[in-house]
């Protein structure tokens, strides 16, 4: 009978362990899982509330040398944080900038010229601003002439930015000897070497980036002129990514906020602060 109450007794306190151990267990689990999916929530409303952009150097529009990154960066920075988002801005090689937003990687294409084949990517917001695109030539070559129709260039070298678009009928224009170049820069000095004919570019960032090259490049910034007429006047947009997280939601808001800035003067006021004029 005594050995009996014992084993019992034994078991009773084994089990006692057993089961304490258990619920020690399975409040770890919870408290893990907890954290775990707090995280995930945390991480969710983050990225929801945070625009990601990414560009080339584009002055005077966005540049990483520019007081607080560019004017136009400055008004997209105030009408995404008008909303309650936060903003981040990477400056990459035009060709990164264009693969990292099409994945999402980065939300926002940031001034991008409208083209129908980035519709399978992108949502177009309302324009930041308008920017001429044309063509560069040496002031020495009194033999290129440019009179509108793109024909004329067939014999030429022409440099172009890789990915960049310039005017609709250019860009569509297989029959034209387009060398690619890592960026508008490249193409300039390219140009000044006399290795291209002409460079195609936007107007404004190429005439800042020829004076940026005249302390490496004596002459560059006299010696390089814009030929009219120009190739297209484009609306510089901001391109949301359809792979961003609620990107209809960002492409709104975005919106939204740009038509608050322009309705409070905002916009101009930004203009002027940093010394655009357009």
């Amino acid at each position: 009978m005594i050995n009996i109450m014992l084993t019992l007794d034994h078991l009773l306190i084994v089990t006692s362990q057993h089961f304490t151990s258990y619920v020690k267990t399975i409040t770890l689990f919870l408290i893990i899982s907890s954290v775990y999916v707090l995280g995930l929530v945390a991480t969710t409303i983050c990225a929801a509330k945070t625009f990601t952009f990414i560009t080339e150097e584009q002055p005077p529009y966005a540049g990483s040398n520019m007081k607080d990154l560019g004017w136009a960066w400055v008004v997209a920075k105030t009408a995404v944080e008008s909303q309650g988002y936060t903003a981040e801005l990477r400056i990459e090689p035009w060709a990164r900038a264009l693969e990292d937003s099409k994945q999402g990687i980065s939300d926002v294409l940031f001034l991008a010229f409208w083209t129908e084949e980035r519709l399978q990517w992108y949502e177009y917001t309302v324009p930041i601003a308008q920017i001429e695109s044309g063509l560069f030539k040496l002031q020495e070559r009194k033999d290129l002439i440019y009179n509108g129709d793109l024909k004329v260039l067939k014999p030429y070298q022409i440099g172009v930015c890789r990915g960049c678009a310039v005017a609709d009928e250019f860009d569509q224009a297989d029959y034209l000897n387009k060398a690619i170049q890592k960026n508008t820069e490249n193409s300039l000095k390219m140009l000044f070497m006399k290795r291209l004919d002409f460079v195609a570019a936007n107007r404004p960032t190429a005439e800042i980036l020829l004076k940026k090259l005249e302390s490496s490049f004596t002459g560059i910034n006299n010696k390089i002129i814009f030929m009219k007429p120009a190739l297209q006047v484009n609306d510089l947009l901001v391109g949301i990514s359809k792979k961003a997280p609620d990107y209809k939601k960002k492409l709104r808001d975005f919106n939204r906020g740009m038509k608050q800035l322009f309705l409070d003067g905002t916009y101009h006021k930004i203009q002027k602060q940093y010394g655009f004029k357009q």
